[in-house]
């Protein structure tokens, strides 16, 4: 994969799943739900309408890539301005994020995510995270995070930048 996400859905992708799967030891993302990076019209630049369900991923860092610089920003799943996706059902261990909910783009966010029933463990970050990581970044509104089994992380639930209309529920 050299420097890259292992599964990445990027642009005009509209209805997908990616279920069953096993992606581990990898230095970036374990799958990767895009938008906004220009490479669809206006309006159709994101996935959207997804399931990301019963996948095992593990070993997701990004310490020892070198587009990172060291940095530990990888996440297990990573919805990047996606939306109408529901994440359930999957176990993520040992990774920087076990699963993060935002955008990279300013004034632009990942919306109406579902995360539930998710087991992860050993996050060097966070469990789930929510919001861009810079103000300067976009955000997420209208997820719900609920049922998940967050137990182990160095912290459970990060609330960043640009977090809208969100509901955290039942986790442990």
């Amino acid at each position: 994969l050299g420097s890259s996400e292992a599964i990445a859905l990027n642009g005009n992708v509209d209805g997908f799943k990616i279920v069953g799967n096993t992606v581990k030891d990898n230095d970036n993302i374990g799958i990767d739900v895009i938008g906004y990076e220009g490479v669809a019209r206006t309006g159709v630049d994101r996935a959207r309408h997804g399931l990301i369900a019963r996948n095992t991923i593990e070993n997701i860092d990004s310490k020892n890539n070198p587009a990172y610089k060291g940095d530990r920003s990888a996440a297990g799943i990573y919805v990047d301005g996606g939306s109408d996706v529901t994440i359930e059902d999957n176990t993520i261990s040992n990774s920087n994020y076990g699963i993060e909910l935002a955008s990279e783009h300013r004034g632009r966010n990942s919306e109406r995510i579902i995360a539930r029933r998710n087991r992860i463990s050993g996050s060097h970050v966070a469990g789930i995270s929510l919001g861009g990581g810079e103000n300067s970044n976009g955000g997420v509104r209208e997820a719900i995070i609920e049922n998940n089994d967050l137990r182990g992380n160095r912290q459970p639930i990060l609330r960043q930048h640009h977090v809208d209309a969100s509901v955290i529920v039942r986790n442990n």
